[in-house]
């Protein structure tokens, strides 16, 4: 889309909110008090001087029920169903619950499942698999994330046994659908990045971010097999392409019978939004496809590449560890 379609579109549908809002009342102090902004910040965003964000989006879409026509030529609504706050406990093991009835489905579909993810790092289900990595996502994906929080003496609690199950059940259910992945050279260095920064700031102990390093390394070798294969042990497929770009937020697409069904995106700030937009779904489809056609199907490169690609993960492994753990 162009920037000008979009600012038109933006124009548009403020000009559709000002139609349901009574005539009483200022659009810019009514929209304000629904995204928590100032009306001057809103004034400014209808005139197009400064985006519309996501969140803000769907706290109007939702409260006035009028959906932005942008993502399809046809006009269809771009529905947004679910928005998922991560920041407690009881949100992170609800989400767990969550993850395993979007991949299952059965209550509405039937059909043979799959899974898209693109995300900057390794895709995160299979973390789920190690304890020590469960607690780096749980620090990362499920709070704001350290470079966020002013105060360096925060603590980072531990997994709960029950949240630790359910981590260790949502991992079963990715392990039972065949997935496409991508990853690039820096996906192990995104997360090297912060473990040391958690580390630096005193919410690792040596021994704890020595335990997340080791498991990363048992991932990366896990991987590297699975890759080469082209499925998983389970038997389920595993495809996973190298790419040079990357995706800056998580998205996860379920496709049901090869159809994209629904798409799972961490928003950041421990917010994700699950949407069944035919529009939507169909967009981001549109978009992994370009992907793919630029990309190398790791399974099918040659053994040097593939060796290059995960001789360079345990690499900066390695050295992280060697930087905490010094041999000499």
């Amino acid at each position: 889309m162009k920037p000008n379609d979009y600012q038109n579109a933006i124009l548009d549908y403020f000009k559709i909110l000002g139609c349901k809002i009574p005539e009483d009342q200022a659009i810019g102090k009514t929209i304000a008090a629904v995204i928590n902004k100032s009306p001057n910040t809103v004034y400014r965003k209808m005139r197009g001087e400064i985006g519309l964000h996501l969140e803000e989006y769907i706290s109007i879409a939702k409260h006035f029920n009028i959906e932005l026509n942008i993502l399809d030529p046809e006009k269809r609504t771009t529905r947004f169903s679910n928005m998922i706050n991560l920041e407690s406990s009881e949100n992170q093991l609800e989400f767990m619950r969550y993850l395993q009835h979007w991949l299952i489905q059965e209550s509405q579909l039937k059909g043979r499942r799959s899974v898209v993810a693109f995300l900057p790092e390794l895709p995160f289900h299979h973390f789920l698999k190690y304890p020590s990595l469960c607690s780096y996502l749980k620090t990362y994906w499920f709070n704001k994330g350290i470079f966020q929080f002013s105060n360096s003496g925060e603590s980072i609690s531990s997994l709960s046994p029950e949240i630790q199950f359910a981590f260790e059940s949502a991992f079963r259910s990715f392990e039972n659908v065949a997935c496409k992945e991508f990853i690039s050279f820096e996906s192990i260095h995104r997360t090297l990045v912060k473990i040391e920064a958690g580390f630096k700031a005193t919410w690792y102990s040596r021994s704890e971010c020595l335990s997340m390093l080791q498991q990363l390394l048992n991932l990366v070798n896990e991987y590297e097999y699975c890759t080469a294969k082209g499925y998983r042990r389970s038997g389920e497929k595993l495809d996973v392409y190298l790419t040079e770009s990357h995706y800056s937020n998580a998205l996860i697409q379920l496709n049901i019978s090869g159809k994209p069904f629904s798409t799972l995106t961490n928003t950041g700030n421990a917010m994700f939004m699950e949407t069944q937009s035919l529009a939507y779904n169909e967009s981001m489809s549109r978009h992994i496809d370009s992907i793919v056609s630029t990309s190398t199907l790791i399974s099918k490169s040659s053994q040097r590449i593939r060796n290059e690609l995960f001789n360079h993960y345990r690499a900066e492994i390695d050295s992280k560890i060697e930087a905490i753990y010094p041999t000499s």
